[in-house]
């Protein structure tokens, strides 16, 4: 009985250090990959049910629509990115560089319309 129970932690410390050794970045929740590991390594069980249940960041999916074609599921943007401000301004910043660079295009066109005109 006792090494049914062992070998039943084992797995599940065993499925839980893989878990966390493939999983995304971005699926890591509380702590980062190599604390989860380490929580895991030196407190199998707790560490494990920690993980399962504080951890990990499952993916919520749609439900079926009633056709037999599969459809896309829906995933859920990650809770903490590491992204800087600057980072996430960054396609407005191109956007309106580009809009600049189009209006300078407009107005250089005209330029030389005049220029030609005595």
């Amino acid at each position: 009985m006792g090494i049914t129970i062992a070998f039943a932690i084992f797995a599940m410390t065993v499925f839980v250090l893989v878990d966390i050794s493939l999983i995304a970045e971005s699926q890591i929740k509380n702590l980062g990959r190599a604390r989860w590991i380490l929580v895991v390594v030196f407190l199998p069980l707790l560490g494990s049910i920690f993980w399962l249940t504080m951890g990990r960041q499952y993916v919520r999916r749609i439900a079926a629509t009633g056709s037999n074609s599969p459809q896309p599921c829906e995933t859920l943007p990650p809770s903490d990115t590491s992204e800087t401000p600057a980072e996430r301004d960054q396609p407005v910043a191109e956007i309106e560089y580009l809009k600049k660079q189009e209006k300078i295009r407009a107005l250089e066109q005209k330029l030389r319309e005049r220029k030609q005109l005595p």
